[in-house]
């Protein structure tokens, strides 16, 4: 039996802008859109222009009577749509050793699950999900955890505050300032310092942000690995604490789907 292939559409930056336009907004989680205020007035009507005739040769709008107005494929209103008015939005950055920061949107609304990504440099792939387990499915395959991380030590709860401090030290190069904030900030010292070598040079980075739109709350989660030692920060908008864990692949895999989980 033939499965029904996924409900897709690739977009450059272009047509986007215009699509977006369609449907009463200019912002769009992913979408940067510094490359118009880089074009004079000429040149971004003539961008948006081939923007607008791209669609309509891909056949994915068609023309009204209407100026400068088109009738969106449904396929595209409901894929950009969910991206754009989302009930859900999960922000998932990922990173390992030294290749580049990999970016995925996820995004719920209307019982449709939608993943967002830019594969190229203004290109933007949307990807529809018409269950749970077929996004969870596709969300596990983004986090890509690494696998042999299976030690785990109970929770420290610090003041979040001193967690970011701790980051922004981190920037600077240097572990002892690091280490010493986070024992003045409560961890056991030897924790504090496997904590700061993972915060100043991880093999692996994990962080996702969950938005709920409606209502208004968020929470994140950051993982950091370091010579088999896989970090856990989970953080709730508005708390002024955030747990400190070493964890396994398989807890850490399951508090993510935790967090994501969508009825």
């Amino acid at each position: 039996m033939n499965q029904t292939p996924p409900l897709s559409v690739n977009l450059t930056q272009e047509e986007l802008s215009i699509v977006l336009a369609q449907l009463g907004t200019r912002e769009l989680a992913g979408l940067e859109n510094h490359w118009q205020k880089d074009l004079n007035s000429t040149n971004l009507t003539m961008a948006l222009d081939i923007g607008m005739r791209s669609l309509i040769a891909r056949g994915l709008c068609q023309p009204t009577l209407e100026q400068n107005q088109v009738r969106l494929k449904p396929s595209v209103i409901a894929l950009v749509g969910v991206c754009a008015k989302p009930e859900v939005s999960i922000h998932l950055r990922r990173k390992d050793g030294q290749n580049p920061m990999e970016q995925y949107y996820f995004h719920f609304a209307q019982k449709l699950f939608v993943a967002h990504t830019v594969p190229f440099t203004g290109i933007h792939a949307f990807v529809a999900f018409q269950s749970q387990p077929e996004f969870l499915q596709a969300f596990t395959a983004a986090v890509n955890l690494p696998s042999n991380m299976g030690r785990e030590q109970p929770a420290v709860e610090i003041k979040t505050a001193d967690y970011e401090a701790a980051c922004q030290s981190a920037e600077n190069g240097d572990v002892q300032p690091i280490s010493a904030s986070l024992t003045a900030a409560g961890m056991p010292s030897e924790q504090a310092g496997d904590l700061a070598d993972a915060l100043l040079s991880p093999d692996f980075m994990l962080s996702l942000d969950h938005y709920l739109i409606a209502p208004n709350a968020s929470a994140s989660l950051n993982l950091l690995g370091k010579e088999k030692q896989l970090w856990m920060v989970r953080q709730e908008a508005g708390q002024e604490t955030a747990q400190v864990q070493i964890v396994s692949s398989e807890t850490a895999m399951s508090k993510l789907q935790e967090l994501v989980a969508v009825a």
